[in-house]
């Protein structure tokens, strides 16, 4: 596997991290409760998330303030049956009104005969989220009855009037739309093909015309991305609309590898085959740049750049085998260049070796996330464009009384990065008074966030690649080689 790499002409410059917290909902003593926060529109001027007691989509306006729950309940009819024994159980309602159309139709196999049965109800609460919102406070998500989630349109203005998108044939399929573009002419999604998620496939897809129009994202055949998959999700969309990202789940091991349609000039989308140049679900020593692991995990708003949790390729047969651990990464989707970031197992160091998470890319290829998971506490950091090194939340915002404690008190992660880099939406986790409450902000990065001195970024390219003369080779040469626009030293 030949490795570049890139220089970068940044001039040395001290980290001045005077960066502060400039908005927060719901003071309690200058610390935020209760919304957790999981995107923000591009502007800042919108936040949206779920109320960390009643688990309602919230929203919350920065500009005034105002925290708003969507929130309902509806009666649900079912039979149970009289012996002791009861069954599985549907019903059927308005999908404009919500109100009931018919108690449940229940199937007991071969003794729908012989059992009584008792028209039974209760009060059911909807569930759902709010998982993207753009600078007109349009927001998208989803919102049903019980996990039955339908997808849905919202406006700021008023969260309670939202408009469930079109389905299919099947009025009961659950559906859910992740994201929306800057004029809201384009809503990206998915929806399961049948009730039974057991025997549906997912399918990614887009909404049109105020989401009264619904089109299936074409999947990619085997021979354009070498490997055959059962299911796709559309999860982000560029601002213009002519980038979607999302995932494609392979049939073999269920993998959810990097999967995006890009606008065609006849007005369709069409699936980009750059994971084939990356992913392997086949263990091989022989091909380069491979990888077996190769989710991705955000998108930017001008569609050049792809997160990912990646892992090389490995022979999962062989016992003696060492797993590689995952690492994050961030793929150029013009130019096929992907970084790869390592960090060392130093127990010394603040980051977790645990292989970050990458929620969220501005346009410029700058990241932020989180390290640590389950078993080991969450910190958040900002991955600057161009750097191999990442900077920790705890050095960028001296606000203490969001970062005050210590690692058994408190964690934080950053959820979401304006496009121009210049602001974040983040959460913090901390014990105030022996009670374990959830804070979001909004802050400002500093100007100067670099770091000291780039040196060199580690970089993985597929082959294709020009010598100084512009005459494109097969394979990189060692010396100086143009990949991606960019002068390069190949080691």
């Amino acid at each position: 596997m030949k490795k570049i790499f890139t220089s970068f002409l940044v001039a040395a410059m001290a980290l001045t991290m005077n960066a502060q917290v400039i908005s927060s909902p719901t003071d309690v003593e200058g610390v935020s409760v209760g919304l957790t926060a999981e995107t923000m529109s591009p502007n800042a001027l919108y936040v949206v998330g779920l109320d960390e007691n009643s688990g309602n989509p919230t929203l919350w306006k920065t500009a005034t303030g105002e925290i708003a729950e969507l929130s309902e309940s509806t009666t649900v009819f079912y039979y149970e049956y009289t012996y002791g024994q009861k069954d599985e159980w549907q019903y059927q309602y308005d999908w404009e009104t919500w109100e009931i159309i018919d108690s449940v139709l229940v199937q007991v196999d071969d003794y729908d005969n012989k059992l009584d049965s008792t028209l039974m109800s209760y009060e059911a609460a909807f569930t759902g989220s709010f998982l993207d919102v753009n600078d007109l406070g349009m927001i998208v998500g989803e919102y049903g009855i019980e996990g039955n989630a339908v997808a849905i349109l919202a406006n700021a203005s008023d969260i309670q009037d939202y408009t469930m998108l079109a389905a299919g044939e099947s009025e009961t399929e659950a559906s859910s739309a992740y994201a929306i573009s800057a004029d809201g002419s384009v809503i990206a999604g998915f929806y399961y093909d049948a009730v039974d998620f057991a025997n549906s496939a997912v399918k990614a897809c887009i909404w049109t015309e105020g989401g009264s129009v619904r089109t299936d994202l074409p999947w990619p055949t085997n021979e354009e991305i070498g490997v055959e998959i059962e299911g796709t999700e559309a999860r982000w969309i560029s601002a213009d609309g002519k980038i979607i990202g999302g995932f494609a789940q392979t049939f073999a091991f269920g993998d959810w590898i990097l999967l995006f349609w890009e606008l065609q000039e006849d007005g369709t989308y069409k699936p980009n085959t750059l994971v084939s140049q990356y992913y392997t679900e086949n263990y091989d020593p022989a091909l380069a740049n491979k990888y077996m692991k190769f989710e991705p995990q955000g998108f930017s708003s001008n569609g050049e750049w792809a997160t990912l949790m990646i892992q090389e390729q490995f022979d999962m047969f062989d016992w003696d085998a060492v797993w590689p651990d995952p690492q994050a990464a961030r793929l150029n989707l013009k130019t096929g260049v992907m970084e790869v970031l390592t960090l060392e197992a130093d127990p010394d160091s603040f980051f977790a070796p645990d292989a970050p998470t990458l929620y969220s890319v501005a346009d410029n290829g700058t990241a932020v996330g989180f390290t640590g998971g389950m078993m080991t506490v969450r910190k958040g950091f900002v991955w600057p464009a161009g750097s191999s090194s990442l900077v920790a939340v705890k050095d960028i915002f001296t606000n203490e009384k969001y970062f005050d404690y210590t690692e058994m008190d408190g964690e934080e992660s950053l959820s979401y990065i304006t496009p121009d880099a210049k602001k974040v939406l983040g959460m913090n986790h901390r014990i105030v008074d022996e009670e374990w409450l959830t804070s979001s902000f909004i802050a400002e990065l500093p100007e100067t966030l670099a770091i000291e001195n780039v040196g060199s970024a580690k970089a993985e390219v597929p082959a294709v690649c020009y010598d100084l003369m512009g005459n494109r080779v097969d394979a990189l040469r060692s010396g100086f080689m143009i990949v991606g626009g960019k002068k390069v030293l190949v080691k």
